[in-house]
């Protein structure tokens, strides 16, 4: 028996059922299929890509936060959400867990898409890189409430043999007429 899937499945458990039928009756097995997350080979964010799935592997999670494939994430099946289609209250972070930026690669860069119907006096989304080594934060995306301009790259310079932490939040003051959410995609250092 040979199992084949697509070029990209989305990573997770997968139950298979075999049944074979003969003359001294039907015999029934069951395997599963494990198919693990694979980082883009430019990656050292553990899950930047968040197709791990619906456990966030590889992410500090605090307020709402979700793994969704609707709507669609910039790249692969999964993006990482944080906030929700309903209101919340307060921050919602995604946080790298600490990634060491390995000699040859000088950038970090990610996707991210908001949906903030209200104002940026109530809800927003900002992004801080910490660089643990030199103890520094930097504020690399600024507070923003946009809906409806698709996904925003963002592009920082970063310093090989040093160690970072990103952190990605969406604010929302919990307004049941406008949650506020934002996805994040593609998370790389290259």
């Amino acid at each position: 028996l040979t199992v084949t899937t697509t070029s990209s499945p989305p990573a997770g458990t997968y139950p298979l059922t075999v049944s074979g039928v003969g003359d001294s009756g039907t015999r029934t097995a069951t395997f599963t299929l494990v198919v693990s997350p694979v980082a883009p080979p430019d990656s050292v964010v553990t899950n930047g890509n968040f197709e791990a799935g619906t456990a966030l592997t590889g992410w500090v999670k605090s307020g709402t936060v979700a793994a969704i494939t609707s709507p669609a994430a910039y790249s692969g099946a999964w993006s990482g959400r944080a906030g929700s289609t309903v209101a919340t209250n307060g921050d919602s972070k995604l946080t790298t867990a600490k990634f060491t930026v390995p000699t040859g690669k000088t950038t970090l860069s990610f996707w991210y898409q908001v949906s903030c119907p209200d104002t940026i006096t109530y809800d927003w989304v900002t992004a801080t890189l910490t660089d643990n080594t030199a103890k520094r934060t930097t504020t690399i995306v600024p507070k923003t409430c946009t809906n409806g301009a698709g996904w925003k790259l963002v592009s920082v310079p970063v310093t090989a043999g040093r160690s970072y932490t990103l952190v990605l939040v969406s604010h929302d003051d919990n307004f049941v007429g406008d949650p506020t959410y934002t996805q994040f995609d593609q998370v790389r250092v290259t």
